[in-house]
């Protein structure tokens, strides 16, 4: 399995692949909150509150959503690829406890939930990517 490749990567070209050592121009910088936080949002994730909304939710205010100033690339530390790690043992069906999932400490079942949203979103993304490359494929024809 691939790294998941977050939603907040579609700014970067619509690849999913930021690429840092490119990112030279100094607006581009400025705008995706790359050396500070940026003016507006730079991206935006699942709400790391509700997983999904709420209408009196403080962070989101129920749209299910939250913004970032920053540039994702700017907040991944060890902590962040040890919850993706985790989270590809994850999917692979490996707990990080012994027991089964109620077993599990409900922050890490909570940061599981938050990617696998995530990732169900790109996996949406792709798809809808998918049909319409076959879709100017087949009116090319």
């Amino acid at each position: 399995m691939a790294w998941p490749q977050l939603e907040f990567l579609s700014p970067y070209g619509g690849d999913d692949i930021p690429r840092c050592p490119e990112c030279r121009d100094p607006a581009f910088r400025k705008e995706f909150g790359c050396d500070e936080p940026a003016e507006r949002g730079a991206f935006s994730m699942t709400c790391s509150r509700r997983s999904g909304g709420d209408d009196e939710c403080k962070v989101c205010g129920g749209s299910g959503y939250e913004d970032s100033l920053r540039c994702p690339a700017s907040m991944v530390n060890a902590n962040i690829m040890a919850l993706l790690d985790s989270y590809r043992a994850f999917r692979d069906g490996h707990l990080p406890a012994p027991g089964a999932w109620l077993d599990q400490s409900a922050t890490w079942a909570r940061w599981m939930r938050l990617i696998e949203a995530e990732v169900g979103k790109i996996e949406v993304e792709r798809a809808k990517r998918a049909r319409a490359k076959r879709a100017r494929a087949k009116a090319g024809r």
